[in-house]
């Protein structure tokens, strides 16, 4: 409970000071959320599992125009996986980009003053939210001391056409992520990207392309595996009022010190929204409601079985009344394990966004 409080004691230090920072910038945001995420997993034979994830992401950003901007995450919550229940906080992340011409400066740090050394009959609990098909976004737990820097450029071919192109490299420092365990090193990683976005009328299209080359892992100062490498495709189509969205997300196979190949699961997705405006003045302001169906496959790994999973959703913008805006989100998913388990699972929440000192 002591080391919970200092955490809290520390976001809110840093919230002060990106909030009095004002006084020399012009506008700083703050941003809070509620999310629950529920997933099911019930086999042919046997007793069910189920995941359930409660937490309240904390976000501080300040920007003095459209040139500079600072940031600071943080998450906090609550995770149960078959019966253990652990509480948790993540790293704070502090970041930074200045816009210079058609050049994009970035770069972050990690303070590592999450949830550390988690005890064995924990891990399981901490570890369950990053399984493929459960696909959690948040972390509950420290990942080490990091931080990245990187640079893009971007720039217009035509009144239609605008292209980017950049490269990041992120520092990944060693941890001990289980209570007992040896020293942990992860896979520093260097990406390269390109991107396009492309409109003409009624019609748009946004690609985006990263190639990721990883180090070598290490435990205890001893290579876990050698370097590889990894792919991630983002494309959104939209024509009129219509979106389509697919995903691709692939990392190579790396080789392991001891023998043999240990192969991450792949990952494709689509979904295809609707985007409409709503006006109920008399009770809300106007906010608009995206409903969207899709579908979520992820491959099989060397450690994780396959999984396909139907999605249906609904984003909510602009929704709260009289100037509080907040994007209230459902979705529910449906599907099975490689046909061995049947998938059952929901995710609901919302951000909300609002300035303490203006």
């Amino acid at each position: 409970m002591k080391h919970n409080f200092s955490r809290v004691i520390l976001l809110m230090l840093v919230l002060f000071l990106t909030i009095n920072a004002n006084s020399l910038m012009q506008k700083a945001h703050e941003k809070a959320g509620v999310n629950l995420q529920f997933c099911r997993i019930g086999p042919e034979i046997g007793d069910a599992k189920s995941y359930t994830a409660f937490s309240i992401p904390l976000m501080a950003q300040v920007q003095n125009n459209r040139y500079m901007k600072f940031s600071a995450r943080l998450n906090q919550g609550y995770q149960s996986y078959d019966g253990e229940g652990v509480y948790g906080f993540s790293d704070l992340d502090l970041g930074g980009s200045y816009l210079y011409n058609d050049i994009t400066i970035l770069g972050g740090i990690r303070l590592p003053i999450g949830t550390k050394e988690i005890k064995s009959d924990k891990f399981t609990t901490v570890s369950a939210g990053r399984l493929p098909y459960i696909n959690s976004s948040l972390v509950y737990a420290s990942s080490g001391f990091g931080f990245h820097a990187g640079a893009s450029y971007g720039t217009e071919m035509s009144s239609d056409l605008s292209l980017a192109f950049g490269a990041l490299y992120y520092f990944r420092g060693e941890y001990v992520p289980l209570k007992g365990m040896d020293d942990y090193n992860p896979a520093d990683e260097f990406r390269l990207a390109a991107g396009a976005d492309y409109s003409q009328g009624d019609f748009g299209f946004f690609g985006k392309t990263v190639l990721s080359f990883y180090s070598q892992e290490k435990l205890d100062g001893k290579k876990l595996s050698e370097p590889g490498m990894g792919l991630n495709f983002i494309g959104n189509f939209v024509y009129t009022s219509w979106s389509l969205e697919t995903v691709f997300s692939k990392r190579g196979e790396s080789e392991l010190k001891w023998g043999g190949d240990f192969e991450p699961p792949s990952l494709f997705s689509f979904k295809l929204s609707y985007a409409d405006v709503w006006d109920y003045a008399e009770i809300l302001e106007e906010y608009s409601v995206m409903p969207y169906v899709g579908f979520e496959k992820t491959g099989e790994g060397s450690m994780t079985k396959g999984a396909g999973q139907l999605l249906l959703g609904c984003y909510l913008k602009n929704f709260f009344y009289k100037g509080f805006p907040g994007t209230p989100y459902f979705e529910l998913r449906l599907g099975s394990i490689s046909g061995d388990a049947s998938l059952f699972g929901f995710k609901v929440g919302t951000d909300i966004n609002f300035q303490i000192y203006k």
